[in-house]
């Protein structure tokens, strides 16, 4: 039997750093542009979204495979701020 968290996986800024080989600065960076969710914790550190992490890597991934057809279909694309 496993047992389900309430709250979805996250990580330290540092720790996202280490595994993908960036600095902390490019992790914040990320969050700061809104290209991934982050929190503070209960002792105000910052957070990671383990899915918002996710759901962005997959994205640099694709467009890395197809960037001309990535950048146009992101070109039509609009924004709610």
């Amino acid at each position: 039997m496993s047992i389900m968290s309430p709250h979805p996986p996250s990580h330290r800024v540092s720790d996202v750093a280490a595994l993908l080989g960036v600095s902390d600065d490019t992790v914040r960076r990320w969050i700061d542009q809104r290209h991934v969710r982050a929190a503070k914790d209960t002792t105000g550190r910052l957070r990671v979204d383990g899915a918002s992490l996710a759901a962005f890597l997959v994205t640099q991934q694709q467009e890395r495979q197809d960037p001309v057809s990535y950048t146009h279909l992101r070109a039509h694309e609009t924004r709610e701020d």
